[in-house]
């Protein structure tokens, strides 16, 4: 659309003739100065037009095809029965020990940890969920099936001293029961997600 149009479209009962016999008239009245400005001006006023849409254009939506925004799972049970079914979860898709408890102890910490998410005692094979420090469902998730594996993996006093050892040696983002624990819980956190919704656990 031209400046002619849009301007005709804002006034309509301005005629094209009187416009240019109007615009004549002013533009002969102006200093150059004046001229300079009103271009100024006008132009600003395409830009505008351009920007949000000239009138009667259609404005595309957002958000993809659909137009929705993708919304993030959400829990539709307590945090701490949302952790106990998926512990559930665990014992039938990740196994249990061979020997010994059969089932981690656990505890639900509402406590917001500065730096811990959760974590593992051999000693009493218990493992502590502070619920309150994730961000998302997927990362609570990925939490509980991580202390899992480390009550699969670190089974006795032998086992943990093995982890110290590496701990001190590699460090605990090198360690391999560290490495090991957060390939396998990764490696299933979409597919438990997934039950936890069949189950109308999470959204």
């Amino acid at each position: 659309m031209s400046s002619l149009a849009s301007l005709l479209y804002v006034f309509p009962d301005l005629t094209e003739s009187a416009f240019f016999r109007m615009g004549s008239n002013v533009w002969s009245r102006m200093e150059i100065f004046e001229r300079w400005l009103f271009l100024y001006f006008l132009l600003l006023g395409i830009l505008w037009l351009w920007k949000v849409g000239w009138p009667g254009k259609k404005q595309k939506k957002s958000g993809g095809k659909t137009g929705k925004k993708d919304v993030a799972p959400q829990l539709m049970v307590s945090k701490a029965a949302y952790v106990r079914e998926v512990l559930s979860w665990c014992r039938q898709h990740l196994g249990v020990p061979a020997s010994g408890s059969k089932a981690p102890t656990l505890t639900i910490s509402y406590y917001p940890h500065q730096k811990r998410h959760g974590v593992y005692y051999s000693v009493g094979k218990s493992i502590r969920i502070y619920v309150n420090n994730h961000p998302s469902v997927a990362h609570l998730t990925d939490t509980i099936l991580h202390e899992y594996i480390h009550f699969l993996e670190i089974r006795n006093n032998a086992h943990q001293k093995e982890y110290d050892q590496q701990t001190a040696l590699v460090g605990y983002d090198h360690n391999p029961y560290e490495v090991s624990a957060r390939r396998r819980a990764a490696a299933h956190v979409k597919l438990c997600m997934k039950e936890m919704q069949k189950r109308g656990l999470v959204s």
